[in-house]
């Protein structure tokens, strides 16, 4: 039992206060360097889409996370909800 204390496994997600509500959105990527959720989060007529991010460990940023990440962003900013 103390060895399961003594990891942390990450994670990410998005919560809300009551009368908001949320939709998750699927931007059909895996990437390896980080952990994301993405969400629109309504209230009335307004909505937008917000995303978590979690790079889980100490290791030093590489080009493969800016990689990823821009191909996150790009999706993100032409995602269309249908």
């Amino acid at each position: 039992m103390t060895q399961l204390l003594s990891v942390n496994y990450g994670g990410v997600t998005i919560v809300t206060a009551a009368g908001t509500q949320l939709t998750a959105v699927d931007v059909d990527q895996q990437p390896t360097t980080f952990q994301f959720v993405a969400a629109r989060v309504s209230s009335g007529p307004s909505s937008c889409i917000v995303v978590v991010i979690n790079r889980p460990g100490s290791s030093p940023v590489t080009d493969a996370f800016f990689t990823e990440l821009a191909k996150l962003l790009d999706r993100l900013t032409t995602y269309i909800d249908c």
